[in-house]
């Protein structure tokens, strides 16, 4: 995790700290974006777990490789091994290939995503309505984790699933 975030005992919850003391290990850290990798790793399975961002303003998260680059700032797309969604305080967003404008009415609150890695998909969803926001296709590469990068005064809280629902509504 960035050292300016703070990580729940129970790793449920990430906020901004700004101002925290910086650890001398900086190794596996990242550096230039307010960003965690969950401490779940999957090399297979199907996963899900649901994110609530109510009042987060700006945010992108998904899933990530275990081994991306955590020093720089690269896109976070699938060719960087990010797999996510975005909110920019305005507008929602596929990180994919190329930024894809995601049409909403309303304000989410709580997203779902839905891993099957043996079919190298990632699904990701209004988990209020399963209304389908955004699917990934294509093989993993190694360990994924789930990725959570957050704005300067954000929090967002993880809910993991203790079963797989159904999966969510295609487009």
């Amino acid at each position: 995790a960035n050292p300016n975030l703070e990580i729940s005992s129970e790793h449920t919850m990430a906020r901004c700290a700004q101002g925290r003391e910086i650890p001398t290990d900086m190794s596996r850290r990242f550096v230039s974006r307010l960003s965690v990798l969950g401490k779940e790793e999957f090399t297979g399975g199907r996963h899900f777990w649901m994110v609530e961002v109510d009042k987060q303003l700006r945010w992108d998260l998904g899933v990530a490789r275990e081994s991306v680059d955590r020093e720089g700032k690269p896109a976070l797309n699938p060719e960087n091994g990010y797999w996510t969604i975005g909110h920019d305080g305005q507008k929602y967003w596929a990180n994919d290939t190329s930024r894809l404008e995601i049409s909403l009415k309303g304000k989410l609150q709580m997203i779902g995503i839905y891993v099957n890695y043996d079919a190298g998909q990632v699904v990701i969803c209004d988990a209020a309505t399963r209304a389908h926001l955004h699917s990934f296709t294509g093989c993993f590469e190694g360990t994924i984790c789930p990725f959570f990068n957050l704005s300067e005064s954000g929090k967002v809280s993880i809910f993991q699933s203790t079963s797989l629902p159904k999966q969510p509504n295609s487009a």
